[in-house]
């Protein structure tokens, strides 16, 4: 309800004040996250984050892109990292990340694709550029959960929406048609975690299972749900609730919505493939 009614201010009459009120709301939180993370959190350092490569994927928001960065090197310092850019004028990123620029607006999945191909870890974390990580980012909990679990491939967190801290429902959102029967059953506990078909695209995944799904480059916008009907029955993904990001989507930025809501390409290409969208 609130995402629809942040949809609606960005696109009426009011938009300007909304604007304005949305953005000093919007770095008051970010100020305020930013001074509890320095009150009780301390950076994250263990050998075993060596195994874990963050892929971001990242179209025309440089300004969310540095927040994430910013707050990933603050709470992951070790942590490596790849940025995946199409954007009209990729950012060139120092300090640590490695940069992949693609042709202007090639899209999510040829970006996520060509950021697990660069990945030479055991496991690869799955990142929009408009995530922020802060205290309750509990990386190390889905690292040592892959690391004592067998059978299971991806753990999901929780993604968390701003200004409200919302949080959206997977465990009963629907994939596309298919016939594929899950490896273990949805709703299943595994070792504490529940088993889930689809999640937010926020996980921590085994990068040669993920690999063996891909994402298919036709699709510039609309990968989620036919990355996790293609999934369905090959991985088995989980929620852990402790790993969770906060999430600043985009709602004033016409450009970048534009290009963002341009979904023509992609609905062909579902229709062909499940015959439906």
């Amino acid at each position: 309800m609130i995402r629809k009614v942040l949809k609606d201010m960005s696109q009426g009459v009011m938009k300007p004040v909304f604007k304005t009120g949305y953005r000093f709301v919007f770095h008051s939180q970010i100020k305020y996250e930013r001074y509890m993370d320095r009150v009780f959190k301390h950076p994250n350092e263990n050998p075993l984050f060596s195994k874990v490569t963050a892929v971001i994927k990242t179209f025309e928001r440089p300004d969310r892109l540095k927040i994430l960065l910013s707050s990933l090197k603050r709470l992951y310092p070790a942590l490596k990292i790849i940025v995946v850019d199409d954007s009209r004028h990729p950012v060139s990123i120092t300090g640590g990340a490695e940069n992949i620029h693609l042709p202007y607006d090639s899209g999510v999945s040829a970006g996520r694709q060509a950021g697990l191909d660069a990945v030479e870890t055991e496991y690869v974390l799955n990142l929009d550029d408009d995530y922020i990580f802060y205290r309750k980012t509990d990386i190390l909990s889905s690292v040592r959960y892959l690391e004592n679990t067998s059978g299971v491939d991806l753990v999901a967190g929780r993604v968390l929406y701003l200004p409200y801290y919302g949080e959206l429902e997977y465990f009963h959102a629907s994939l596309m048609s298919t016939e594929k029967k899950n490896k273990v059953p949805k709703g299943t506990d595994i070792n504490g975690l529940v088993v889930y078909e689809k999640t937010a695209n926020f996980w921590l995944g085994r990068a040669d299972r993920i690999r063996e799904v891909g994402w298919d480059p036709r699709l510039k916008r609309l990968d989620h749900a036919d990355f996790f009907t293609r999934a369905k029955g090959q991985i088995t993904s989980v929620y852990n609730p402790v790993m969770a990001v906060l999430h600043a989507p985009t709602h004033f930025n016409e450009d970048y919505l534009k290009v963002r809501r341009d979904y023509q390409q992609d609905t062909q290409a579902l229709a062909e493939r499940y015959g439906q969208v």
